[in-house]
């Protein structure tokens, strides 16, 4: 399985056959077989501070209502701890348009980094599960794997 690496920040396994483009350090975009769903990965510098209680969660939460306007979807926080926390979330909305789309997205914190991922696609896109086991190998870089 091929990886996606942005350097000194993460490495991520990558399915055989997705694409990746994108402004390395900044933001990632990889599409499956067929370019019918996108994941996006975007890359934010943090100052080293201590993370804050629930932050993932709390991070994820004004993603979900700032990009797509909802808070739908139960936010599920994971791995808490002073060194890294994981929060994602699933959710389906509708477009502009009446069109749903089924949103999968993730959170990651670490102490001098932090990553906003998305998988958007139709609703059950065979690919969602491709995309959660990516957010899940996402392994910190640099600094943050100290």
């Amino acid at each position: 399985m091929p990886a996606l690496e942005c350097p000194g920040v993460f490495i991520a396994a990558v399915p055989d056959g997705w694409t990746a483009s994108g402004r390395p350090g900044e933001f990632y975009e990889l599409q499956p077989p067929g370019n019918d769903a996108a994941v996006h990965i975007s890359v934010y510098n943090r100052d080293g501070q201590p993370l804050r209680d629930h932050e993932a969660r709390d991070v994820l939460a004004l993603f979900l209502n700032r990009a797509l306007g909802s808070a739908g979807g139960e936010i599920r926080a994971l791995a808490e701890g002073p060194a890294q926390q994981r929060a994602f979330a699933r959710l389906t909305k509708a477009t502009e348009s009446g069109e749903l789309t089924g949103w999968f997205t993730a959170c990651i914190i670490w102490p001098k980094s932090m990553l906003i991922c998305s998988f958007a696609g139709s609703p059950g896109h065979s690919s969602v599960a491709q995309a959660e086991r990516m957010f899940a190998s996402i392994a910190p870089a640099g600094n943050d794997a100290e």
